[in-house]
């Protein structure tokens, strides 16, 4: 693989994705209501949706012919 795991431009993209998601997750449980049952739920289905969003970034950036695609 062309970009490590923990590449830093990585990171930083990851980071980016991940505030702007957190921001409106955030504002929805503040407004919205989440029941009491399903709020484990969600916390893990919120990891795991981070996990892949990163996996995912992690191999477009492999694929990449070049830094402008």
């Amino acid at each position: 693989m062309k970009v490590s795991l923990f590449d830093k431009s990585l990171r930083d993209s990851f980071l980016v994705k991940v505030s702007l998601l957190s921001a409106v997750l955030g504002l929805y449980s503040i407004f919205g209501n989440i029941p009491a049952n399903l709020k484990n739920t969600a916390g893990i289905s919120f990891i795991i949706l981070l996990i892949l969003i990163y996996i995912f970034l992690w191999l477009r950036a492999n694929y990449l012919s070049n830094i402008y695609n």
